[in-house]
Formats: structure tokens, sequence, C-alpha cells
């Protein structure tokens, strides 16, 4: 009885593990970082029902689940990888055991690195500036209006030019100004105009520069766009 419980244990085991193949597993490097994305199926005929982990730091959590369906999984995981790639990363997917297949192959072109550059350039300095907008927040929850001017907020426009990428920033009514250096260049301008949604209750940023990303979901590119 032992001996065929065991025999029995050892074959669900096996049966919940092929339950848990990853079909998918995308592989993101930024240079010592590593995110891993996975698209699990529970069928592998079907492909249903399914979900996409990602691997962070040790932690894995569940983005998308889907039970019926078809290509959801697939195209929400696709579309994560994307954007992990329009910000910088190296991603591969990782095709059973086989050799990996890299999603942008080959040796970057020089243009390739100037804009990749310019990316990580850019989400550094929008990481930088945002202490701005918490405080922006926080100032029209006890004013019950946008700030003027950057003084308004407690910081002065000198405190503003000694930045590894920011040459200058500025609030005009309640509008960012972000001014580039060498990194960014020096013509460079971001804007990060708020506004009220959910009745109110929160702040959302549209953002505008006249730095050409090739990526308008990560910054509208406008050519006018002006610190002065």
């Amino acid at each position: 009885m032992t001996g065929n419980f065991f025999k029995l244990s050892v074959f669900v085991l096996i049966f919940i593990s092929n339950l848990a193949l990853s079909d998918e597993t995308y592989l993101c490097t930024f240079g010592q970082q590593e995110r891993v994305v996975s698209i699990i199926y529970q069928n592998q005929e079907s492909k249903l029902p399914c979900e996409v982990r990602y691997k962070k730091e040790g932690t894995t959590e569940t983005l998308w689940r889907a039970t019926n369906k078809t290509g959801f999984c697939e195209e929400k995981a696709e579309s994560f990888v994307q954007k992990q790639i329009d910000w910088g990363w190296r991603c591969s997917n990782m095709v059973s055991s086989s050799t990996p297949i890299v999603v942008n192959p080959g040796t970057p072109s020089d243009s390739e690195m100037d804009i990749y550059q310019l990316k990580v350039n850019f989400a550094q300095a929008m990481a930088a500036v945002s202490p701005f907008r918490v405080q922006t927040l926080m100032y029209v929850q006890d004013m019950g209006e946008f700030p003027k001017r950057l003084e308004d907020i407690g910081f002065e426009r000198e405190q503003m030019r000694n930045s590894n990428r920011i040459s200058d920033l500025k609030i005009d009514n309640g509008v960012i100004k972000i001014k580039g250096n060498k990194k960014l260049g020096e013509n460079t301008t971001i804007i990060l105009t708020p506004r009220f949604t959910l009745g109110g209750t929160t702040i959302e940023w549209s953002c505008s520069s006249n730095l050409n990303l090739l990526d308008q979901e990560l910054c509208n590119y406008d050519q006018n766009a002006k610190f002065d």
C-alpha cells in the first residue's frame, strides 16, 4: 500500500509540474540587472488558462491571467517586454531549451546606441524630477491650486543647476519645465503638464519634449517645446 501511495505521489508531482510549463520566457538585462517575463500555460495544446509572470529582484508576481481568450497572455507579455526594450533593456526570448532568439538582434549601430543612451539619460532625468511632482501634489492638496513657481514648493532656481542631466528647472503655473545639459542635449526641453483626474482626487502628467526619442509613449515629440 505504501509503495503504491509513493508511486501515485510521484505521478501527481510530475503531472502538476507539467501543468506549469513555461512556453515562453523572456530574459531582459540592463547592466547587472535581470528581469524575467514568462508565459505559463496549464494546457500546452490549448494554451489556456494562461498567466504572465514577472520576476524582479527575486520576487515573482502575476501581471495578467486569461481563461478563455486565446492570445491574450502572449499579447500582454510581448507588449510588456517591448516597453522594457524601449527603456533601454536588452531582451531575449528563450524558446524552450533551444538557442535564445534575440528580440533586438545583432550589434547595435552607432545611431541605435545613441537612441539607447538618450533613453537611459531621459529615464534618469525623469526619475530625478519625481520629487517635484510629489511636492506639486502636496501643494495642491494643501492650497487647492497648482504652484505658480518653484519657490512655492520650497525650492530655489539656483538649486536646480548642478544635476548630471538637468541644467535648469522651473515651475510655471504648475507646469514643470526641464532644461537638459550635455548628456540630454543642451537645447533639450522637457515639459510636464499636470491635470486633475478622478474628480480632482489625483494628478496625471503629460510629457512633451523637443527630444525625439522615437517613442511617443515615453514622451510626445514637440519640436516647438521651449524652456523659456
